[in-house]
């Protein structure tokens, strides 16, 4: 069985990497079924056995050229990553505070077996409320997140990439996937 990948964090995270580690340490400790909350996936192609192009989102595991996937995979435990498709804005505030905003997708995969109480079956709805309730509560210094919403549609759930490469089966009882879209915005003075 594969194990969830050990991903380093760079030294002096910048930027929105800041954010996210931050986000993600506090999220490793108030969602307790989460095992591994990883950082911003990049997207990767590759040719499948057909040679057709499949796009999937991975992490750099910081040895060579080396990747993990961020696909559905049982090894991995309760996971997240975040996933940034588009370009950030960047407002100046009196030239001296930037104000950087973009659109994000959180992505959740789990064991329902290992998050839910056994009479639970597959209450989703639970899952997403203590989400959203981690995300109204939560604060990290210079950042402001809005979430704009939640599925748990598997063509949605990794929206960007190719789905074929996501069995059903990944996500059929007892595994699920979520993903909580919104905006994140991080602040920071020209002289940091």
């Amino acid at each position: 069985m594969k194990t969830a990948p050990t991903i380093p964090q760079p030294a002096n995270p910048a930027l929105l990497d800041k954010a996210f580690a931050a986000i993600n340490t506090k999220m490793l400790v108030k969602l307790d079924w989460l095992t591994n909350a990883f950082g911003k996936a990049q997207k990767l192609t590759r040719l499948n056995d057909k040679k057709r192009e499949v796009k999937y989102p991975a992490v750099y595991t910081g040895t060579g050229k080396e990747y993990a996937s961020m696909l559905p995979h049982e090894g991995y435990g309760n996971f997240s990553f975040w996933d940034v498709q588009k370009d950030y804005e960047i407002e100046w505030v009196d030239n001296q505070q930037q104000i950087i905003e973009v659109d994000f997708g959180l992505v959740f995969w789990m064991n329902l077996n290992t998050v839910l109480e056994a009479n639970e079956l597959r209450n989703l709805e639970s899952i997403k409320e203590e989400v959203i309730a981690f995300f109204t509560a939560m604060r990290v210094p210079s950042t402001r997140i809005q979430l704009t919403g939640v599925t748990e549609q598997q063509d949605k759930i990794y929206q960007g990439y190719s789905t074929k490469e996501v069995e059903s089966q990944y996500l059929m009882h007892p595994y699920a996937g979520l993903r909580f879209n919104g905006t994140i915005r991080y602040e920071r003075l020209c002289n940091q």
